[in-house]
C-alpha cells in the first residue's frame, strides 16, 4: 500500500499529467493510495480489479472520469450506464454480433492487401501514421460502406475522409488533456483548444448526418450504419437519431484507433524476435498455402493469435480504466472503499506484474499456448475489459488482426530504423510515437 512520491502541494497530479507511465511503474502490486486533490486508489491486485470490474453496473460506475468528453462519447455503449447501459448492450450489441463481424472481415481482407499494395520493395513509411489510414478505411468501409473512400483508395477520394481522421484525433488529444488537467476548463468557455474541439464534433456530426441522410434519400447504402438506422427508424422511441450518431462513433472509434495501436506494437515487437516472426509465418504459409487469408482462417492462425495476446500483454490499448465508486464497498483484499472514491486500474501495469507473468518484459506469446496454458489468476489479464461493460467487440478486434497480421507478414517484411522499442505516448489509447520510420521488404 505504499505510494510512489507526489509533489508536496499537487500529490500525484504532475506525475499523472506529465508521465503516466513512470509512475504506474513506480507502483508495486496491492492496492497503491493516491492524492489526486482527493482520495483515489489504483487497484493492481487482480482479484481486486476483477470484482471492480466486475460490479461496473452496480457498485462502480465510469463516473466523472469520462464528463470531459461527452461530446464525443454521448451516452453511448462506452459511457452509458445502468439500465440504459444493459438496454444498449441487448440493442446494439445484438445488432453488432449479428451483422459487424461479416462487414469487418470482408473489409479487412480486401484493404490490407490493397494497402500493401502502395509500397514497393524497400519503401519506407511512418508506421503508426500508416497503420492508423489502413484501420480507419476499413472501420470507415465497415460503418458506413463507401461513403468516405480515403485518398489511397480511389482517384476521387471523400473530401470527408481526411477531415474526418483530423477530426477523431483532435478530439481524442483533446479529451485525454483535459482527463489529466490540474484545473479542466469547461468546453464551453471560448478557449482556443475548445474551440477546435467543438469545430472536431461539428466535423464528426456532420459526417454521420449526410450518410444517414443519403441512406434515407436512397442515394447510398453499405456498412453497418445501415442496421443502425434500420434500428432507428423501427424504433424511434428507444433508438433516437441521436442514439444513432453516438453509437456510430464511439464504434467506428473504438474499432480503428485500439487495432492500429496494438498492430503498430505487434510489429515492432516481431521486428526484434526473428525466431517468433519466423514461425508465426511459418503458420501463415502452412495455413493459407500461397493463397489471401479467408476469414475462416482466422482459427487456424493459432500462433498468430498467441503473438497478438502477448503483444495486448506488454502494450494494451486500453492502460488505464477509471472506476468511481457510486457506494461503501470491500474489496476481496479486506480494503474499504468510500462512496465517492476514485478507483483506477491499469492492464498495462497488472499484465507486467512479476508475480503474474514470470519474466513480465519478455515477449513469450507461448504464455498464451492453449495446449500448455500458464495459469494466469483471474483479473491478471484484461486487455479488453472484463464483466458487464467487457468490450462487445473483442472477438471482431482478435479476428480481425489475424487477417491483418497473416497478409502483411504472408510477403512482407518490417525494419524499424531505429534499433529500440519507442516510449508509448498514453493518450486515450496507449500510442507508439510518430513519426515512426520503418522499412518495407518483399520476402518470397
Amino acid at each position: 500500500m505504499r505510494s510512489p512520491p507526489g509533489h508536496w502541494l499537487f500529490g500525484h497530479i504532475p506525475a499523472l499529467r506529465n508521465d503516466p507511465l513512470k509512475l504506474l511503474d513506480q507502483c508495486s502490486a496491492g492496492v497503491i493510495p493516491l492524492n489526486l486533490g482527493s482520495r483515489a486508489l489504483l487497484v493492481l491486485d487482480p482479484t481486486d480489479a476483477a470484482h471492480v470490474l466486475e460490479h461496473s453496473e452496480s457498485t462502480y460506475t465510469k463516473g466523472r472520469a469520462f464528463r470531459f468528453g461527452q461530446r464525443l462519447y454521448g451516452n453511448s455503449l462506452l459511457v452509458s450506464e445502468g439500465p440504459d447501459h444493459h438496454r444498449q448492450v441487448q440493442q446494439i450489441g445484438g445488432l453488432f454480433f449479428c451483422h459487424a463481424a461479416q462487414l469487418f472481415e470482408q473489409s479487412t481482407i480486401e484493404l490490407t492487401r490493397q494497402w500493401l499494395n502502395r509500397w514497393q520493395d524497400g519503401a519506407e513509411l511512418d508506421l503508426w501514421s500508416s497503420l492508423v489510414e489502413l484501420t480507419l478505411a476499413i472501420s470507415s468501409q465497415s460503418m458506413f460502406g463507401e461513403d468516405f473512400v480515403p485518398a489511397w483508395r480511389s482517384e476521387k477520394p471523400s473530401a470527408d475522409s481526411e477531415h474526418i481522421l483530423n477530426a477523431f484525433d483532435t478530439a481524442m488529444q483533446y479529451v485525454a488533456r483535459q482527463a489529466f488537467s490540474w484545473f479542466p476548463l469547461p468546453d464551453w468557455m471560448p478557449t482556443p483548444a475548445n474551440r477546435r474541439y467543438r469545430q472536431a464534433i461539428g466535423v464528426l456530426d456532420s459526417a454521420v448526418n449526410s450518410a444517414v441522410q443519403r441512406r434515407i434519400a436512397g442515394t447510398h447504402t453499405g456498412g453497418f450504419l445501415d442496421h443502425l438506422l434500420n434500428e432507428h427508424l423501427k424504433h424511434p422511441s428507444t433508438f433516437s437519431r441521436k442514439q444513432l450518431r453516438d453509437q456510430a462513433l464511439v464504434l467506428m472509434l473504438g474499432a480503428y484507433e485500439s487495432t492500429a495501436t496494438t498492430l503498430c506494437w505487434t510489429i515492432l515487437l516481431l521486428s526484434q524476435h526473428e525466431s517468433i516472426r519466423n514461425r508465426m509465418r511459418t503458420e501463415i504459409r502452412e495455413v493459407l498455402s500461397g493463397e489471401e487469408p479467408q476469414p475462416t482462417d482466422a482459427k487456424s492462425l493459432r500462433y498468430v493469435a498467441q503473438v497478438f495476446s502477448e503483444s495486448l500483454r506488454l502494450y494494451p490499448s486500453a492502460w488505464l480504466i477509471p472506476r468511481t465508486a457510486t457506494q461503501d464497498d470491500t474489496l476481496p483484499s479486506g480494503l474499504n472503499i468510500r462512496s465517492g472514491c476514485q478507483v483506477f486500474l491499469s492492464p498495462y501495469r497488472t499484465q507486467r506484474d512479476p508475480s503474474i507473468f514470470e519474466n513480465p518484459l519478455k515477449f513469450d506469446p507461448d504464455r498464451f499456448d492453449l495446449s500448455a496454458p500458464t495459469h494466469i489468476p483471474h483479473g491478471g489479464y484484461f486487455p479488453f475489459g472484463m464483466g458487464p461493460r467487457h468490450c462487445v467487440g473483442e472477438s471482431i478486434a482478435r479476428t480481425q488482426a489475424a487477417l491483418i497480421l497473416a497478409t502483411l507478414f504472408q510477403h512482407r517484411e518490417f525494419q524499424p530504423l531505429t534499433n529500440d522499442l519507442p516510449r508509448p505516448e498514453p493518450v486515450l489509447t496507449l500510442r507508439p510515437p510518430s513519426p515512426l520510420p520503418v522499412r518495407m521488404h518483399c520476402v518470397s
